[in-house]
């Protein structure tokens, strides 16, 4: 190093896996730095040394139940001998192991063919690594306890130095929540046990750091042992998440709670996954395929970079869980990736087995709805309705379920639209007659005149929140039914999970009528079961239910409860995508009636979407819009009760469309300047 300059050298550890579960394996290399800028990677071999560290971490018992994480009891007096190190030397290559340190032992390769698969083996960026974060508060309590606040929840590691002689331990207990000021519910709900001991070695400069991640927020940390000096010590922790761009997206509006669930659903992507969508990295760490439909709906919102969602899609195709909606959820993910990135690398590599997972094999064209009584289910799979049970709504299960005819509604169609896009013209065709048919099926079978209402399943009188609120997203309620429906929903309100809420606001924002009112009461009001309710539980992520009452082992960190991010932007904004990378789009903001205004940033494949609107109730609404390249679509303003079709389109009188109850331009496009749409009466 001719400048005596410090190059930084990064040990990395490359974990993989070609399908899941047991073809998953693990690589490691050094890379090396030259004036800031990456120089070489240096591949392990069996010549490097290594050292176990067990007595180091002396592990316990599994800081979970769904996966083994020992707990780590750190004792820095049995730390490695640095005598067994090996030093880069400028010019001199990479040295022999040699003999070392009897502490360290040549590194063992456990297969072989795991150094084939390093170079394409993670299309997904490498996850970002804050090394040190500070806690928001740090209070000590009594003489020998100390309470600890980041301020967020998060997924870290903790860090620990202190002035103490050897031998002085430290009681560690870290949690989501608290039961009492200052005392961490430990256990969590979910039977996470984050609670460990370290020991120092009397060495000031030696930190003691965890080297697996847990999520929490609060923390205590106990004095043992040695009579307490209470001498200094230092407590921080390291952070581990998928790189995260503030700059892509934004949002704000004139409604304050809008705002802060807004905050609340961006802060839960941002720090709560690694690379793979999951249900809960607290509890399970398992990609569900209704989750991931989810939170990669709420990310390709939030987020340009689009790989993320597409590896997790093929993650859960290849890995498939026990709901057969979750099935038919794969196909819904396939098209998610179509519309937003233009690709199709999972209708291309799956097809067969995503039309297998619509359930449309078992479509009985006698009544034209997936009916199990005749046709056997997929191995292994039996219906989720909602979850947890409770939030059923009283929900009754049969073989021929209004819930999963109306996913292969959605399902149907869009596979016709891929099918399509691969000019399989005749399978496009066949898939959309289908949809058409459930449509019709479910509205001839499903729905009780008597009782105005759509029922669970075929032959039965019962009828509630999710029979309609499926049907009304997959778009099977024909407009002489909406009313009902909108009365019922109206009446049982979010009486489904936060699972559910995503078929409930993405259903009411298809309701021209409504302008959006009703989805925006759901979005922002503080019944128990909304996300202000959370705020309201000091909630920093969103909760994998809406009340501890209704799930009591919930999580604090299930991104699967932001159904409102994607609502907010193609429902309350209206933008979305009708071709590949939002190259034809629709923009029909739904605010409801009230004097509101908003402005969003949008991320997409040709560049961001610049929105702000304001409305005037009854009087006017005010769009500007700045458009990407390429980029053309329909902009919709509500009609604001006049029959005159006119708007003005930058500055100029325009005669557009009535389609509902908005007027309507087709063909707007970029410009050097925002886009100014106004309707005025």
């Amino acid at each position: 190093q001719q400048q005596q300059k410090q190059q930084p050298v990064t040990f990395v550890l490359q974990g993989f896996h070609s399908k899941g579960d047991r073809s998953a394996g693990m690589s490691a290399a050094l890379h090396l730095y030259r004036d800031g800028a990456f120089w070489q990677q240096i591949a392990t071999n069996t010549s490097w040394l290594a050292h176990d560290a067990t007595p180091y971490f002396n592990p316990q018992s599994s800081t979970a139940n769904a996966y083994d994480q020992p707990r780590e009891f750190i004792d820095a007096r049995r730390a490695a001998p640095a005598s067994g190190a090996r030093w880069l030397q400028p010019g001199a290559g990479i040295p022999d192991a040699g003999a070392g340190d009897a502490d360290w032992v040549p590194a063992v390769r456990h297969d072989a063919a795991l150094t084939a698969t390093w170079d394409g083996a993670k299309r997904t960026q490498p996850l970002v690594f804050i090394p040190e974060v500070k806690p928001r508060e740090l209070l000590q309590v009594t003489k020998t306890k100390f309470f600890v606040d980041f301020g967020c929840e998060g997924m870290y590691g903790v860090r620990l130095s202190s002035t103490a002689p050897a031998g002085q331990r430290y009681r560690i207990i870290l949690g989501e929540e608290l039961k009492a000021p200052y005392t961490v519910l430990s256990p969590m709900r979910t039977g996470n046990l984050f609670d460990m001991n370290y020991t120092v070695n009397g060495n000031a400069s030696f930190v003691l750091e965890s080297h697996e991640y847990m999520l929490f927020r609060y923390g205590e940390i106990h004095i043992l042992g040695l009579e307490p000096s209470l001498a200094p010590f230092s407590f921080t922790a390291w952070q581990v998440m998928y790189p995260w761009n503030d700059s892509d997206s934004s949002f704000s509006s004139s409604n304050e709670m809008l705002n802060s669930i807004w905050q609340l659903g961006a802060n839960t992507l941002r720090v709560t996954s690694l690379d793979t969508f999951t249900d809960s990295n607290t509890r399970e760490r398992l990609p569900y395929e209704a989750d991931g439909l989810i939170t990669a709906a709420s990310r390709y919102m939030l987020q340009r970079e689009f790989v993320w969602p597409v590896h997790s899609t093929e993650h859960v195709v290849l890995n498939p869980t026990w709901p057969t909606e979750w099935r038919q959820c794969t196909v819904l993910l396939a098209k998610q990736e179509y519309l937003f990135t233009g690709g199709s690398r999972v209708f291309s590599s799956f097809g067969p087995l995503l039309q297998e997972n619509s359930q449309l094999g078992c479509l009985n064209t006698s009544i034209n709805l997936i009916d199990f009584r005749k046709c056997a289910r997929m191995p292994g799979t039996r219906d989720v309705i909602d979850w947890p049970q409770s939030s059923r709504d009283g929900y009754q299960l049969s073989d021929v379920s209004t819930v999963i005819s109306a996913y292969a509604v959605l399902a149907a169609r869009d596979l016709s639209q891929l099918a399509a896009a691969h000019q399989q013209k005749p399978l496009a065709a066949q898939l959309r007659s289908q949809a058409d048919d459930i449509s019709e099926g479910i509205n001839q079978h499903l729905f009780s005149a008597e009782q105005d209402l759509y029922v669970d399943g075929l032959d039965l009188t019962h009828g509630g929140f999710h029979a309609t609120a499926f049907s009304l997203w997959a778009g099977a309620v024909p407009a002489s039914r909406v009313g009902a429906a909108l009365r019922l929903l109206q009446k049982k309100r979010m009486a489904g999970s936060v699972y559910a809420a995503y078929a409930l606001l993405h259903g009411l924002y298809q309701i021209d009528s409504d302008h959006g009112s009703f989805a925006l009461d759901m979005l922002t009001n503080c019944d128990t079961n909304s996300w202000c309710h959370m705020l309201k539980l000091n909630a920093t992520a969103t909760l994998e239910a809406w009340d501890p009452q209704e799930k009591p082992n919930l999580t604090w960190s299930h991104p699967w409860a932001t159904a409102f991010i994607s609502a907010i932007i193609q429902g309350f904004i209206g933008l979305t995508p009708l071709s590949p990378a939002y190259a034809q789009f629709e923009l029909k903001p739904q605010p409801g009636n009230s004097t509101i205004s908003a402005s969003v940033l949008v991320p997409s494949l040709n560049g961001p979407f610049s929105i702000k609107f304001s409305q005037v109730q009854g009087h006017s609404f005010d769009l500007q819009v700045t458009i990407p390249v390429n980029c053309f679509g329909r902009v919709c303003l509500p009609s604001l009760g006049s029959a005159n079709t006119t708007l003005q389109l930058d500055g100029s009188a325009v005669h557009g469309t009535a389609i509902g109850d908005y007027i309507c331009l087709d063909g707007v496009g970029a410009s050097n300047a925002a886009r100014h749409v106004v309707r005025s009466v």
